[in-house]
């Protein structure tokens, strides 16, 4: 699981997982945790006591999405050992070739629908990160644009890993269908991530 890794054992290793899917999860995670930090810092004080209603269902619903994104993180592991598994399979008959190819096919959608899943997660929790930045303690309104920027990431890198599960989609009907999910969640979360920055500029700029 991501959460018994430790920093120097993260990534930098011969071992193919955790990988990006694994990163962008983790990024995700961390957008999370930053949009949270900032409307824990908002929660109890009395600048903001109208708005704490509102800052404590976000950070209830980012709880909830941080962790989503540590979820998704082992969930990459354990479809990209199920392909690499499949891959592996005996193909010396007919039979065998038939079997080999279904679990390769199966085996290849959970791994493009993982990275989808980190995308739409980011997408999700760029509003709320946006609502931080307009209404939580301005004090620590730089944390929502970090927010922004690491669920970016994890949309960016979801995106990469689609893209690299869809050069062997076989199928050219599914493949246009995940390439219009993956460009309309990217078309989503830039303009999301763009107002984000905005935002945090200009409270930044009037404080």
């Amino acid at each position: 699981m991501i959460r018994n890794e430790t920093i120097e054992g993260f990534l930098a290793s011969k071992a193919p997982t955790p990988g990006g899917g694994g990163a962008g999860a983790l990024s995700g995670a961390v957008g999370c945790a930053l949009g949270r930090m900032v409307a824990q810092l908002t929660i109890g004080r009395k600048k903001y006591a109208e708005a704490e209603e509102t800052v404590i269902r976000l950070d209830e619903r980012l709880g909830g999405l941080q962790e989503s994104f540590l979820s998704l993180a082992d969930r990459d592991e354990e479809v990209f050992g199920r392909f690499m598994e499949a891959l592996g399979l005996p193909k010396e008959s007919e039979e065998e070739k038939a079997v080999r190819k279904e679990a390769v096919e199966i085996a290849r959608e959970e791994a493009t629908e993982v990275p989808l899943s980190v995308m739409e997660k980011a997408v999700l929790a760029m509003p709320d990160v946006l609502t931080l930045a307009k209404i939580g303690n301005r004090n620590a309104v730089s944390d929502a644009g970090a927010a922004a920027h690491m669920l970016f990431s994890a949309l960016k890198t979801g995106a990469e890993n689609v893209r690299i599960n869809l050069v062997s989609q076989k199928s050219e009907e599914r493949k246009r269908s995940y390439e219009s999910r993956m460009e309309a969640l990217l078309t989503e979360g830039g303009e999301l991530t763009e107002e984000i920055i905005r935002t945090v500029r200009t409270r930044v700029e009037g404080a």
